[in-house]
């Protein structure tokens, strides 16, 4: 999960604002040489106040190696990562362990024990977010929960209502999102009965949410296994 997020960035340069680096390694190091100008002010403008409590969480949580000149913020590209200060090609300027993240394995064995073999990674995955979500700030992964893509900020025609699927019918695209919808409904018909089960975490989750956590699960347990290969 948390690599989901981590690669959702790009990184900034305050110096010229616009895209430094696309993360997609566990240690991000930049290629370009900079201008030694720098403007912090600028950076300023663009704080995402919402995730501010991230990246001190993560150096906490993981002992990971995060260089101090970056911060949080939202661009044309989405939520972002700036540099404050200008970067040298070599720099190390993020680490993200891949012992850090959220997987199927953090659901709780008492849940697990209740899902059947044919409950895949990625629907646990959604109940573990779902969890989470439910726990609030009380949950270890709060600041990193409360940073993940909401609903309108994510794309996923399955998450579309009926009357704008209409809009893509006469292409592929809506046959494909059909044939997910039904796979996300299997799923959700198959984790119900442990939804019942425990009322004090999942009272009132809907399918539409599920869908949403499902989404979120997809993208963060592919890259995962990025990782791990």
């Amino acid at each position: 999960m948390f690599m989901q997020f981590v690669t959702g960035f790009q990184i900034y340069s305050s110096a010229i604002q616009r895209p430094l680096w696309a993360t997609s390694r566990c240690r991000i190091r930049t290629r370009c040489n900079f201008s030694n100008s720098s403007y912090p002010h600028q950076v300023l403008q663009y704080i995402d106040e919402e995730c501010g409590d991230f990246l001190p969480w993560l150096r906490q949580k993981s002992g990971a190696e995060i260089s101090s000149v970056l911060s949080i913020g939202k661009s044309i590209y989405g939520r972002s990562l700036f540099a404050c200060k200008p970067i040298q090609a070599g720099d190390c300027i993020l680490k993200v362990p891949y012992s850090v993240q959220l997987a199927p394995d953090n659901l709780h064995p008492s849940i697990n024990s209740l899902l059947g073999e044919d409950v895949g990674n990625v629907a646990k995955l959604a109940l573990v977010i779902l969890l989470h979500q439910r726990f609030g700030e009380a949950s270890e992964w709060a600041p990193y929960i409360s940073c993940l893509p909401r609903v309108e900020d994510m794309h996923s025609t399955v998450l579309w209502s009926d009357e704008e699927l209409k809009m893509i019918k006469i292409s592929s695209l809506y046959h494909e999102t059909l044939k997910h919808k039904g796979q996300i409904e299997k799923d959700f018909s198959s984790i119900k009965h442990v939804l019942d089960s425990f009322p004090e975490y999942f009272d009132g989750v809907t399918l539409h949410e599920f869908k949403h956590a499902y989404n979120l699960g997809i993208t963060s347990y592919h890259i995962s296994i990025f990782y791990a290969q």
